[in-house]
Parts: C-alpha cells; sequence; structure tokens
C-alpha cells in the first residue's frame, strides 16, 4: 500500500481504533519508503519527516523502494507491471541502505 506521508496519521489512527474495538493484537509492523530517489533533496527530506515524526512510535524500515518509471506507466495504462514490463527485475528496486547521506 502507498500512502503519502501526510496518509500515515489517519492510517495509524484507523489502526489504533480497530485495536481498541476488536483486535487488541493488531499493530503496524513498519513503515517502507516507496517511490524513493536518493539523489533528490526532496526524497532525502520526506524521507527526515517520516523519521522525526513516526520513527519514535512506528519502525522505519532501513530499505526503501526505489522509483521506477515503468511502475507509474504500468499504472496509467490500467495493466499490471507483468504485463507492461515483464524483465523489470523488482527485487533489484529495493535497497537495502539507508537513504540519509
Amino acid at each position: 500500500m502507498f500512502l503519502s506521508s501526510d496518509g500515515i496519521n489517519p492510517v495509524e489512527n484507523m489502526i489504533n481504533s480497530v485495536r481498541r474495538r476488536l483486535n487488541p493484537k493488531l499493530k503496524i509492523e513498519g513503515i517502507i519508503i516507496t517511490k524513493f530517489q536518493g539523489n533528490t533533496k526532496y526524497c532525502q527530506e520526506i524521507y527526515e519527516v517520516v523519521e522525526n515524526e513516526f520513527g519514535d512510535h512506528i519502525h522505519i524500515f532501513d530499505s526503501f523502494v526505489k522509483y521506477a518509471i515503468k511502475v507509474a506507466e504500468a499504472s496509467a495504462f490500467g495493466i499490471s507491471l507483468h504485463e507492461y514490463a515483464p524483465r523489470i527485475a523488482l527485487k533489484q528496486r529495493l535497497t537495502h541502505r539507508s537513504p540519509r547521506r
């Protein structure tokens, strides 16, 4: 699921509500940054905002998913990524180093 950094709070509130009312064992496993471009200042700032606002109570994964234009194109055409660009190795798009410089 992709959520903008602004969307994390409402989802966190919803999960807390479900936890109180229906499932006390429900928890957020963590946040993984997606559409990440490590060479842009904007992405670095977003990472820092998420880390500062949520890192004290939600695990921020060290891995992040790099931006791939083929993913956006497939979505725009309304077809799956596997149909649009079958040769993309998604695991190569997942990076395990910290995006901080």
